[in-house]
């Protein structure tokens, strides 16, 4: 069979829309990372044999992890973002998604654990007060037990979670779990439940109420969201556009990497521990800045170099989205990609600074911030397309592969 004639002159007329593979899509830059975080991406790499961009998105997730609530980004004006991201990373079985996993996050789940000790001594102490009051007098209530991740959770258990610790949570997960709750797996009636996801991305106030439950009001929470799954999930939430009308999938950002199965030796060198404990460190640094969280975030703002190359930044994805032009298909996420680049810059400058709050944002970031930017807007026009892309595919080889 041949390929459709329209599908082949729709893709005459967009001569940037995805191809049929992930192997024709840019490989995540590296190069644009802090250097106390690429030499661990790339040695990570390195050892797994993985795609780099499975470990340097997951990095970045978990500096969102660590940097929402304790800094917020200014980039000119009462224009603020948060931190927090939303990552997709779309990858079949053996990839080695569990161990990057671990790898990454390894210093934050060491975290978690310091913290949870520490609770159980304090509700020790509590109990023994307690052990102190008179007769009818009301007693100390304990605090809930701190957390900084959640994995299987229904949306409405997200919103309970952020409730009890400070309005902040990382969703961390290299199962597509929580995809299936998006769309309404186990809600009684099936239908879509992204409303705390709408809203945890970027501190919108938000309000569940129960019948039979305590309501739940959030003044400005915020989730981090990292998952890795397999591309098969992500084919099935093209086949939701109501999802993608809420705006839900625009929040994301994707990655399709190149596979290596079939290339690996299983002989790759360990990381350097020197290299793995500044991976640590850098996390463990900025996270001991953030518990107890700050009443109100710290404000990074923008040098007037910076200003004025995202402002010629801005005036290009404005031009991008006009009617025929290259993201004319994804303006739900292209209008986001501002408000992205402004948090991958701060997300590199937390990095590499000190104390961020105190030096402004320099345009070498902002350049490294654009290069993150056309990684994540490729991967994205694939993501989008990818239902005109599998069926093009179908059509010309007779297979469903990517």
């Amino acid at each position: 069979p041949t390929p459709d004639p329209d599908q082949e002159q729709a893709r005459q007329r967009a001569p940037l829309l995805p191809l049929a593979t992930p192997n024709d899509l840019p490989p995540f830059p590296v190069q644009a990372l802090p250097p106390q975080l690429a030499p661990f991406v790339e040695q990570l790499t390195a050892s797994l044999e993985c795609p780099a961009d499975l470990p340097a998105c997951l990095a970045l997730g978990a500096l969102a992890s660590v940097g929402m609530k304790r800094y917020e980004v200014c980039p000119r004006g009462d224009w603020t973002e948060p931190l927090n991201l939303y990552l997709a990373v779309a990858m079949e079985p053996g990839e080695s998604k569990s161990p990057v996993f671990r790898r990454i996050f390894g210093p934050l789940y060491k975290l978690q654990k310091h913290l949870g000790e520490a609770w159980k001594d304090e509700c020790k102490r509590i109990d023994e007060r307690n052990k102190g009051c008179a007769k009818g007098e009301p007693e100390e209530e304990k605090p809930p037990r701190p957390r900084l991740f959640v994995d299987d959770a229904t949306p409405e258990k997200i919103g309970m979670i952020l409730a009890e610790q400070g309005e902040r949570i990382t969703l961390a997960s290299d199962e597509g779990t929580a995809f299936q709750h998006m769309c309404g797996l186990y809600s009684k009636n099936g239908q879509a439940n992204g409303g705390v996801y709408l809203k945890a991305h970027d501190g919108g106030h938000f309000v569940v109420d129960r019948t039979m439950r305590e309501s739940i009001h959030l003044e400005a929470p915020l989730m981090t969201v990292a998952l890795a799954v397999q591309p098969t999930v992500i084919r099935e939430l093209a086949r939701r556009p109501d999802l993608r009308g809420r705006g839900l999938w625009g929040r994301f950002t994707y990655a399709f990497p190149a596979s290596r199965v079939g290339t690996r030796t299983h002989d790759g060198p360990p990381v350097d521990p020197h290299v793995r404990q500044q991976w640590e460190d850098l996390l463990w640094g900025i996270a001991q800045a953030t518990v107890p969280l700050p009443e109100m975030p710290a404000v990074i703002r923008f040098s007037s170099e910076a200003q004025r190359r995202f402002h010629q930044a801005e005036l290009e994805i404005e031009r991008a989205m006009a009617p025929g032009e290259a993201m004319a298909s994804v303006r739900d996420w292209a209008g986001k990609l501002r408000g992205l680049i402004v948090r991958l810059a701060g997300l590199l400058h937390i990095a590499e600074e000190p104390a961020p709050e105190q030096a402004p944002i320099r345009l070498d970031t902002i350049e490294r911030a654009l290069d993150l930017a056309r990684y994540f807007a490729a991967h994205a026009l694939y993501t989008f397309n990818i239902e005109t892309v599998s069926y093009t595919h179908l059509r010309a080889h007779e297979t469903d592969s990517y």
